[in-house]
């Protein structure tokens, strides 16, 4: 290496630990970023370097998990890149803190400037959030506004907010940052679920922090109403993604039984494993310590599901919203894929299930994007809690002209405060499905949704609907080609290691209840977890795929 090399390298390495980076190290032409991420210390939260600055880890991004003691490290990285960008961090509810030694419970969003990243805490947060909404144009003026608003909020700011209160003992510090989290914890959870764009995710972020603040000087958190509105008012004027969507895209989908496309009506055999006892006669099943594997046969009677977020990524990983053309199967973000229904609402039998339509399915969706070159795609499978102009879309009226069109359909609702079904999927075995009690029930279903919803959405955004298990399974696949391949949802793996002749408990089927028997193997499949509706890293989604 030359000596002028080695002299650049140390330079970088210099740089960045003097302007904070906290282990920051640079070797041959790449740098890595260390450092540690607290409330108390987080331990299983994601961090990323935000290249695309849009407050999220992206497909793409260099990313990491913290570890004990809230330690993280990102290798690799350009040495221009390293000094260059934010750090994001993404704590799920499933991160632990070192203060109580348990998990944090609710997700938020942490944040350190570019060059300021060995210690990531509320406080840089903060710091990042002025030059995110452009209040600072630079890190020291960031700094000295942060601390005129600890100051308005009755608190003494540390002299260095970068500084690791932790090791430093600094309790006041300490104190204030758990004030924050508290606070920005509470509105993030209660708004983030189903936000659909960016721009939206980053005006919570702004307005969680903004009224956390606040939160300090009254000694209260009741701002939730004052956050969404905030939300609505600055995510509703981002209008530049739509204006540079010019860019025609479409993007296919099928249902699939393994090789074979099916729609509803179709008569399948479907390889599954028997997990329970069908000889049990009482009302308490019986699991099978060693389940036999068995195929059961039957008809598809609905294969209905909604898509939101759907976005094209290049290959650098920069994520583009494809803007949907607006008519009866999509609009406003949202589109309803269409397979086919059963349209014999009563008295229904195996032998008369007749389904709409027989032809002209929605098998596609139509949209502009930003002129470029995309490898990859990334969509939601389920309906955003608020649509692109942050009018309600999961719980809303099917029967509200108002909303977005593919809403209005009361088969695919159910009551408001539960919101959407997000897929419907529906089997009807040749013979009824068994129960426990020997009664029968003559399908085997997949009704997919939000549960453990509360709040009125008749009051529109000032008293917002939340709910504890989300179930939206986000989807990301870095090799996609819009012109040649589809998304693909196979029935066969969905139903892979269910028993679709027996059910052993609560709905029939799978209605997203957290204790039906039967949900545990088809949430599996979606990799989204039971107890949660959130999809863990430790979980990867089988049914889906790019064919």
């Amino acid at each position: 290496m030359k000596l002028s090399t080695i002299s650049a390298a140390l330079a970088g390495a210099m740089m960045l630990v003097g302007c904070g980076g906290g282990g920051g190290s640079s070797s041959s032409g790449s740098s890595t970023l260390s450092g540690n991420v607290a409330d108390g210390y987080l331990s299983g939260a994601k961090v990323c370097l935000d290249k695309n600055r849009n407050g999220a880890c992206d497909t793409g991004e260099p990313t990491t998990t913290t570890g004990s003691g809230g330690a993280y490290s990102l290798s690799g990285l350009s040495e221009s890149d390293a000094g260059a960008y934010p750090l994001v961090v993404e704590v799920p509810a499933s991160a632990v803190d070192s203060d109580t030694g348990t998990a944090v419970g609710q997700s938020f969003v942490l944040k350190a400037p570019a060059g300021k990243s060995g210690f990531v805490s509320p406080i840089s947060t903060l710091v990042q959030q002025k030059l995110d909404s452009g209040a600072a144009t630079t890190v020291d003026a960031a700094v000295a506004a942060v601390k005129a608003d600890l100051a308005a909020a009755g608190q003494t700011a540390p002299a260095d907010l970068f500084a690791n209160y932790l090791s430093a003992n600094d309790t006041g510090t300490h104190t204030i940052a758990r004030a924050l989290t508290a606070s920005v914890k509470t509105y993030y959870e209660a708004v983030k679920d189903g936000l659909s764009s960016n721009a939206q995710i980053k005006a919570l972020q702004d307005a969680a922090l903004t009224q956390a603040m606040s939160d300090l000087r009254t000694g209260t958190r009741t701002g939730l109403a004052a956050v969404t509105a905030a939300v609505v008012a600055k995510a509703s004027s981002d209008t530049a993604s739509q204006s540079a969507a010019t860019q025609d895209v479409t993007i296919n989908f099928d249902v699939v039984n393994g090789a074979t496309s099916v729609r509803c009506g179709d008569v399948v055999t479907l390889a599954n494993t028997q997990l329970w006892d069908h000889a049990a006669t009482n009302t308490s099943a019986v699991a099978l310590a060693t389940p036999a594997a068995q195929t059961s046969t039957g008809k598809l009677v609905d294969l209905r599901f909604y898509v939101s977020n759907v976005a094209l990524v290049d290959q650098d990983g920069n994520a583009t919203p494809v803007v949907l053309t607006e008519n009866a199967g999509q609009s406003n973000g949202l589109a309803l894929l269409n397979f086919g229904y059963n349209t014999v609402s009563s008295g229904a039998t195996y032998a008369n299930v007749t389904c709409s339509p027989t032809t002209g399915y929605v098998t596609s969706i139509t949209g502009k994007v930003k002129p470029g070159t995309y490898t990859g795609v990334t969509m939601v499978v389920g309906v955003p809690l608020y649509g692109p102009d942050m009018l309600r879309q999961n719980h809303s009226n099917a029967a509200d002209a108002s909303n977005a069109l593919p809403l209005q359909n009361s088969a695919m609702a159910w009551s408001w405060q539960s919101g959407r079904k997000f897929t419907k999927l529906e089997f009807w075995p040749t013979s009824p499905v068994q129960k426990p009690n020997s009664s029968t029930t003559p399908k085997w279903v997949v009704h997919l949704g939000s549960t453990g919803c509360s709040g009125d959405p008749t009051l529109g955004t000032t008293a917002p609907t939340s709910c504890t298990n989300p179930n939206r399974v986000k989807l990301a696949f870095n090799s996609f080609n819009a012109s040649s391949q589809k998304v693909v949802l196979d029935i066969g793996q969905l139903f892979k290691n269910s028993d679709l002749q027996y059910d052993a408990g609560g709905a029939a089927g799978c209605m997203s209840g957290t204790t039906d028997p039967e949900c545990g193997p088809i949430f599996k499949a979606l990799g989204l977890d039971l107890s949660t509706g959130l999809m863990p890293t430790t979980l990867a989604q089988s049914v889906f795929s790019v064919k």
